[in-house]
């Protein structure tokens, strides 16, 4: 059974004909998580019934959506969404019998639009941040949906030559504002994450897979630690690379400076405190560059979709080609080491977010496109 979280929400009178049933892989509160915690707050803040289904154990995302007073089913008991998982989904579906059932990210659509037809939900939608691969798995599932939300025109186009209907494919940006990260002491955070407090800090999140190319950001930290000793690398995630991450960094002679973590419940608190987020592969909303930008920090990834959408190069970091490999680390040095140059990012990317991630058009777009299907 699943195992619905506290929430003040669950006294209330169920309001069917408003009634959405968002699902989640799991995980930290930043990325493609991040985005579902804002739109679920705002379902919720609108009058929605919101229920979140959980697919995985661990993260920090559960305590984020509890604190909105959104109701929680926390579905999965393993760090990777199962069968088990997927039973508990079909059976919520049938008991609540919503009105939508919404998927974030390419896992949750995987298992929960399957649960959702199993179960007899006609009308679903699917959030996705990542562009198809050679030989999409989701297109049977994606071609049953009612609609497929990306989060960028150039995603919006590879969608569509892969067969969607242009009028079921809708480009919605991504949204978010500053203030939102936890704001705890450095002193604090360090303590509970291991940190050296008078040392800079940076932050990855991606899962711990090959298009995340985990060994080209541990090539750089090697690099980093060669010309700027001493700096603190925090890398959050969790997948089949997990332990060749920790085997490498000891090889490379950096495992006391790298603090890999496969889950940080209070990774947003992190944020204020870094001096750079950066990301070495294709990941879902730059894994946590978003969420960084939002508090002014500075942001450094390899080219790829979400880089290109989020990063505006020389201005709120920078982007750079995946060959050579120097260029990551040495783009890096120049936001850890100048103070001048991480002042300008970091006011250039506050000023970025507010412009063009607005987050009341986010939610508001959102909740047009479920009210339009109702």
């Amino acid at each position: 059974m699943s195992r619905p979280m506290t929430s003040i929400v669950e006294q209330r009178p169920m309001m069917q004909q408003r009634c959405i049933f968002i699902i989640a892989r799991g995980g930290e509160a930043v990325g493609t998580s991040g985005q579902l915690a804002i739109a679920a707050r705002g379902f919720f803040s609108r009058g929605w019934d919101v229920h979140v289904a959980v697919l995985s154990a661990g993260g920090g995302l559960i305590d984020r959506l509890i604190d909105a007073g959104v109701i929680v089913h926390a579905v999965g008991n393993r760090c990777q969404p199962d069968m088990a998982a997927w039973l508990r989904l079909a059976s919520l579906l049938r008991r609540h019998n919503p009105n939508i059932v919404q998927t974030w990210g390419s896992t949750a659509a995987r298992w929960g639009l399957s649960a959702a037809h199993i179960a007899g939900r006609a009308k679903t939608v699917a959030c996705l941040a990542v562009e198809p691969s050679t030989r999409e798995p989701l297109m049977p599932l994606l071609r049953r949906a009612s609609r497929v939300v990306v989060c960028s025109d150039s995603l919006k186009e590879s969608w569509l030559t892969r067969g969607l209907g242009s009028n079921r494919v809708i480009m919605v940006p991504p949204g978010i504002s500053s203030g939102m990260a936890m704001q705890v002491p450095r002193e604090d955070v360090a303590r509970e994450l291991g940190l050296l407090v008078d040392r800079p800090w940076t932050l990855c999140v991606a899962p711990l897979e090959s298009s995340s190319r985990i060994e080209a950001w541990l090539w750089a930290v090697d690099q980093l630690d060669v010309v700027c000793p001493g700096i603190e690398h925090v890398i959050v995630g969790n997948g089949p690379l997990k332990n060749k991450l920790r085997r490498w960094a000891k090889i490379q002679n950096i495992d006391a400076r790298v603090h890999a973590r496969t889950e940080c419940r209070h990774v947003t608190a992190l944020l204020p405190h870094l001096r750079l987020v950066w990301q070495a592969g294709n990941v879902a909303y730059g894994g946590a560059i978003l969420d960084a930008m939002a508090e002014g920090v500075p942001a450094v990834a390899v080219d790829s979709p979400a880089a290109r959408q989020l990063i505006a190069d020389n201005q709120t970091g920078r982007i750079v080609t995946a060959r050579p490999a120097s260029e990551l680390p040495r783009r890096s040095l120049e936001v850890i080491e100048s103070d001048d140059c991480f002042n300008r990012y970091s006011i250039a990317s506050r000023e970025r977010v507010e412009k063009n991630f607005p987050i009341h058009l986010f939610e508001a777009s959102h909740e047009s496109i479920i009210e339009q299907l109702l």
